[in-house]
This record gives C-alpha cells, structure tokens and sequence, in this order.
C-alpha cells in the first residue's frame, strides 16, 4: 500500500513540475513574439544612426475617473521610473539603522498614482454562443533575493514568491550555439537574453491564485460583445494597471531585482535567461481597453474587490 501511494505522489509531483516548465516555456514564447519584443541596445546596427524612440509615454498625474484614452495609450514609463527609485533608495547598509533606513524609504515623494500598459502573457478567448470574450492576466510568481535570507528560502520552499505583473521586456542579445547533453548528444541551440520591468503586487492576495503553477496570481475578465466587436478588440487588445508605489519586503524596499529563464533541451533547443527588475506597488484598478481607438471596455478595482463596465459596451 505504501508503495502504491508513493508511486501516485511521486507521479503527481512529476505532472506538477511539466506544468511548470510548460508555464514558463509558455511565458517566454509570448515575450519573445516580435509584435510583444522591444529591441534592446544590442540589437542596433553598427554604421547607422540610431533611431530616437517615439514612445510617449504619460508624464502628467493618472485621472481615475478617465472615459476615454488618447489612442495608442502607453501609460507611464516603468523602465524610467524603475531607475530613480533604484538610485534614489539604495539598499540599506550596514552603517545605518533600521529606524534611520526606514524614515529614509519613506520620506518619498512618490505617492502619486502609476499608470502601465501590461505585456505579462495575456489570453483572450471568444465564445460565440454567449457573445462573452474572455480575457486573463497572469500575474507570475518570482522571488527576492534582496530579502533577508530566511524569508527569502521560506518563499521558495512555500513556492509563493511575489505576484509579478511584466511590463516592458527588452531583447539585449541573441546568439546560436552547439549544446550538448550527457549523453554525447548534440544540437543547435538558441539563446535569448532578455531584460524586464515588471511590477511587484504587494496586494496579491486580493487576486485569484493560478490554478496551473500555483506560484503565480491571475486576473480576469469577461465581456459581452458581438463577434465583430470582439474580433477588433482581440486584434488591439490593451491591459493598463494602475498602482499605488508601496514598500515591501524584510527588510523594506522599493525595487529589487531577480532572475529567470529556461534551460534549453535535446527536444526543446530554446535557451532564455532573463535578468527582472521590479517595483513593489499596490494593484488599484485594471483597465481593459482598445488601443487603437482609446476606448475603455471594463474596469476593476482591485483594493475594494468590485468590477465596473462588464456588460455590453461599443468599441
């Protein structure tokens, strides 16, 4: 009997793991689509003037109460903000007291409110039978190793890391090479190097918990729309999180920074090493919106649990 279960709990553990790595393996195939991939410096040719980066992105403070959005929408730059709040709050050191470092972190002035156009992987499926589209946001889980060092291994082993939405991902390099296993076989491998900028919910547990992994969070939504509403949303389908910046972690921080990938296989040649950098923030509201047009489709407000606009609307 004994034997029997174990066999059932050892075959159970190995249909959990190959759900993860088709989750990550999932994650990396959206991030490296062309249409969802920035290039990243590496990526410019040498002899040629470099192309100035027409993205503009909002400076101006975000109105919760917005109707409508100017068209192709990109809300405020993470990458930008991630950068101030790293320089402007340093880890703290061993000269400096608790007390002394935690008046520091929040003497900010950072308490307004953040607007960000998501690229986490997003799904959309439309049932043509209830006019209903479905739409989910995964918010994936990663771990900070800024932590001190026992939270950070109570993180792994309960495997219920942070609740990171991606925002931005920039491809910083590529190349092709030859791996081999242990085996002696061989076979041509690709690697992608990639750079995101993501957001870190401290809120998280005011989100539904990814039934597949079970590291991650998820959010969504379902709207009523006629098939050919429908088809021109999915075609500029747009996901805007709006934040509030709020500390988090042991001891408190503003941004850290973590590691992910795959390693490449026999069957699966895909080499992907991801360096993050996060910004821990509370989930306020999440917008579902049409790009093109600017139009707003649904709202849900995350801190009081409650969903604006999930009937009917005209895009």
């Amino acid at each position: 009997m004994k034997r029997y279960l174990s066999a059932h709990v050892h075959c159970l553990f190995n249909f959990l793991g190959l759900i993860l790595v088709f989750t990550a393996l999932a994650h990396f195939l959206y991030v490296l689509a062309p249409q969802n991939l920035l290039a990243g410096p590496s990526q410019k040719k040498a002899g040629k003037k470099p192309q100035e980066n027409i993205a503009k992105y909002d400076t101006n403070q975000f109105d919760l109460g917005a109707e409508q959005l100017p068209k192709d929408y990109l809300g405020h730059d993470l990458e930008k903000l991630y950068s101030e709040l790293e320089q402007k709050f340093p880890k703290k050191t061993e000269f400096e007291t608790k007390e002394t470092y935690k008046k520091r972190l929040h003497s900010s002035s950072y308490q307004g409110i953040y607007a960000f156009t998501v690229q986490s992987p997003i799904t959309s499926k439309y049932d043509p039978e209830r006019k209903q589209l479905q739409i989910d946001i995964q918010a994936s889980g990663k771990y900070n190793p800024d932590q001190e060092q026992e939270i950070y291994r109570k993180q792994i082993y309960d495997r219920d890391g942070e609740a990171c939405i991606t925002v931005k991902s920039l491809n910083v390099g590529s190349k092709t090479y030859t791996g081999t296993n242990r085996f002696g076989a061989t076979v041509d491998v690709k690697q992608y190097q990639l750079l995101s900028y993501g957001i870190a919910l401290v809120n998280k547990q005011r989100l539904e918990r990814d039934q597949y992994s079970g590291r991650g969070r998820r959010i969504a939504f379902n709207l009523m729309l006629e098939p050919e509403e429908a088809k021109g949303l999915k075609e500029n389908l747009g996901v805007l999180v709006i934040c509030r910046l709020k500390p988090s972690g042991v001891p408190e921080m503003y941004t850290f920074r973590s590691a992910g990938g795959i390693e490449p296989t026999i069957k699966t040649p895909l080499e992907v090493i991801e360096s993050e950098r996060l910004i821990y923030a509370d989930l306020i509201e999440v917008w579902i919106y049409n790009r093109k047009s600017g139009a707003i489709l649904s709202k849900r407000k995350i801190e009081s649990g409650g969903e604006q606009g999930s009937q009917k609307m005209s895009i």
